[in-house]
């Protein structure tokens, strides 16, 4: 059934802040959900986190939240869900 993709090589700049942070994010993921897999794993929010701080409290399942700090995620769907309505497509 279901279709995934993998993201096997990124192009681009290799120093800066440029798709090398893609290469960090997918290796920090990788390693968080086989942590999950193998032993109790917890995320812990004290303060705002966007990005892949957000992914990986949502990634982890177990997640232990403030309150008044929110976890804000990124990307289209995130976007429409938050709007209510599908008004993005795509990133491209």
């Amino acid at each position: 059934g279901e279709i995934r993709w993998v993201i096997d090589s990124v192009v681009g700049k290799e120093d800066g802040l440029g798709v090398e942070n893609l290469h960090g994010s997918a290796a920090i993921a990788s390693a968080y959900s086989r942590a999950y897999e193998e032993t109790f794993t917890l995320t812990f929010v004290t303060g705002r986190t966007v990005g892949i701080g957000a992914y990986l409290a949502r990634l982890g399942i177990r997640c232990i939240q403030r309150e008044d700090q929110p976890i804000i995620l990124t990307g289209y769907s995130a976007l429409n869900k938050l709007l209510g309505r599908e008004v993005y497509s795509s990133h491209m």
